[in-house]
């Protein structure tokens, strides 16, 4: 393999998503399923990774203060998010279950979700369900 050179690539501007194209995700996503909808918001209004999304915690959560904390990042030290009223009005549409800690959670179980794509996979189930 040494003697094989690397294949140029065509460099490509990166697009972002607009606001409104954000909004119009996030607002589809709910629209099929209330967990994948929450948590496709909060990825991207707090830039969290997909991992710590699921990892997310009530109790690293002040709704008062509008502030996330991830406490076990890439980096191996806690971050504290301030969150958008958007993802605010997010995560107060979701039902906090008795006895367990987790923001995205399977009813059944009460265990977080494992895989991220599993989510997006699985969008065929009633509005409302919550993993």
């Amino acid at each position: 393999m040494a003697r094989y050179r690397r294949i140029k690539e065509e460099e490509k501007a990166l697009r972002v998503m607009t606001i409104e194209e954000e909004r119009k995700l996030v607002e589809a996503t709910l629209a099929k399923d209330l967990a994948v909808g929450v948590y496709c918001g909060l990825l991207v209004e707090t830039a969290m990774r997909p991992e710590e999304g699921l990892r997310q915690q009530w109790s690293f959560i002040n709704l008062s203060q509008g502030m996330l904390t991830v406490d076990r990042s890439k980096t191996k030290r806690a971050l504290h998010i301030p969150l958008s009223d958007y993802a605010l009005e997010l995560l107060r549409m979701v039902p906090r279950i008795m006895g367990c800690p987790y923001v995205i959670a399977r009813l059944e179980t009460m265990d977080p979700l494992k895989d991220p794509r599993v989510l997006f996979h699985n969008t065929g189930k009633p509005r409302g369900s919550i993993g």
